[in-house]
């Protein structure tokens, strides 16, 4: 068995391996068995029947990944592994021989590669282990995204067969994008749900330990900015220069996307995944505080944005994305010497009120009193030099968006953000639905401004409408 058919097999449930030559690096204490590893319900876990009568050592406290156990072994007599875990279960019977036995829930399963050198298993695995926390130099890498369908596709695959009466014949289909960057040539490939992704240094190209590492990981953010859906490989291979990585999981399909930003209308109308692709992947690789806000919102507008959630908390934490996404990009964008010279001066006012009240507060006996001046404190310390709306329109006026159309983006936040904010339940009528997807594309439209992407892009997604960004 290859470790390509392992990776794909551990996809499905009901599959089973056995896996021998066991060890347990337990805190540095070595415990050897034999082991069976199962596919159930979409977890994998390993079994493990421990040698001799010393059982593992307890767990007590919480540990972090640096202190989980390395553990190795060899699948179906074929495939090297180790996986770094801990046991939930634990459990001794006793017949005629007592018998050891414990479970591990495994993340990730990675194929050992390294030649064993004289070394024991054990010793490998911890290499291998420890080696991961450096840059790995390669320079080729593949990964594979379950459920993931590419938003559009330009480049053909040919396949020729030859039938021993009919001939020769040919079939093609769109399933490939393709793409450069820096010194990187990469793909997309559609293989049923999933998409493949190819990653290649080009001819002569001078990468150096860690370059394919970040390309692979921005790419993969980007892929999950365009089309608005985790891109979470169930394996992974980075390869060449003497060096081979590879890894397998029970892939979880990223949470479908009600509100992609790249959609297939767009790129029948001159969008293409590529433009916006690159653009992503070139802010990203900024490594900025900016950079990492903006990851960082646009996964939490995925997570709210996702079709598996309830619609109401969906609605609430997009509210909460569209909110911090203007504030990120107002600091970002608008920020000018007026600007500061205004905020500074309403600082030095909010101070002067703050502290008048906190007097007030210091000089109170009634209960009554007491509390509306603490509730006036707290207001006052709330207070932010520009309201959302504000800086909203001024960022509409900054990417020379037409205020017609983004206004209504704003007017659904403002309808939905205090009333689920604080608690009140809504509904799910028409209107409610209209702007959900009207937030979401109003936080879409400002993502993509601000890593300067221009095209056509969805702006409400529930009535079909689109803004081509210039």
């Amino acid at each position: 068995m290859k470790f390509s058919e392992f990776s794909a097999a551990l996809r499905k449930d009901g599959s089973t391996f056995h896996v021998g030559d066991l060890v347990v690096d337990a805190w540095g204490e070595e415990f050897t068995g034999t082991g069976k590893i199962n596919v159930e319900n979409g977890s994998v876990r390993l079994e493990v029947i421990l040698e001799g009568d010393q059982p593992l050592p307890p767990l007590d406290g919480t540990y972090s990944y640096d202190q989980f156990w390395t553990i190795a072994g060899i699948i179906d007599d074929h495939i090297p592994f180790w996986t770094k875990a801990l046991p939930d279960n634990w459990v001794e019977r006793s017949s005629r021989f007592k018998v050891l036995s414990s479970a591990f829930t495994m993340d990730r399963c990675h194929h050992l590669t390294s030649s064993l050198d004289g070394r024991s298993l054990r010793a490998a695995a911890t290499a291998s282990a420890a080696a991961l926390s450096d840059p790995i130099d390669a320079n080729s890498y593949m990964a594979r995204l379950p459920g993931l369908k590419i938003a559009f596709c330009n480049e053909m695959t040919v396949t020729v067969t030859t039938n021993a009466y009919l001939g020769e014949s040919q079939s093609s289909k769109r399933d490939t994008v393709r793409g450069s960057f820096n010194q990187f040539d990469y793909a997309l490939i559609q293989e049923g749900e999933d998409c493949v992704v190819r990653v290649d240094a080009k001819p002569n190209a001078a990468v150096t330990k860690g370059d394919l590492q970040r390309i692979t990981r921005e790419l993969l953010e980007a892929i999950a900015f365009a089309h608005g859906q985790h891109s979470w490989p169930s394996e992974e291979r980075f390869s060449g220069k003497g060096t081979t990585v590879e890894w397998a999981r029970n892939g979880r399909k990223g949470p479908k996307a009600k509100y992609p930003p790249l959609t297939s209308t767009a790129c029948h109308n001159g969008n293409s995944v590529v433009g916006m692709l690159d653009p992503v992947m070139r802010t990203y690789l900024e490594d900025s505080e900016f950079s990492k806000d903006l990851q960082n919102l646009m996964f939490l507008s995925r997570e709210a944005g996702a079709k598996n959630m309830p619609h109401g908390t969906g609605t609430l934490g997009l509210c909460a994305v569209f909110e911090g996404l203007v504030r990120l990009l107002a600091k970002k964008f608008l920020v000018e010497a007026d600007d500061v010279a205004l905020e500074t001066s309403f600082l030095s006012a909010k101070d002067t009120v703050r502290n008048h009240v906190e007097s007030l507060i210091s000089g109170t006996v009634g209960s009554v009193e007491l509390t509306s001046l603490i509730r006036l404190r707290n207001l006052v310390g709330s207070a932010s030099f520009r309201r959302p709306q504000d800086s909203f329109r001024r960022l509409v006026s900054h990417f020379a968006l037409a205020p017609e159309k983004m206004e209504p983006g704003l007017m659904a936040w403002e309808a939905q953000r205090n009333i689920r904010a604080h608690g009140g339940a809504g509904d799910t009528s028409l209107e409610d639905l209209t702007h959900q997807g009207r937030i979401a594309g109003a936080i879409n439209v400002l993502a993509a401004c601000a890593v300067g992407f221009k095209g056509l892009m969805p702006l409400a997604y529930l009535e079909n409408t689109y803004i081509r960004l210039k």
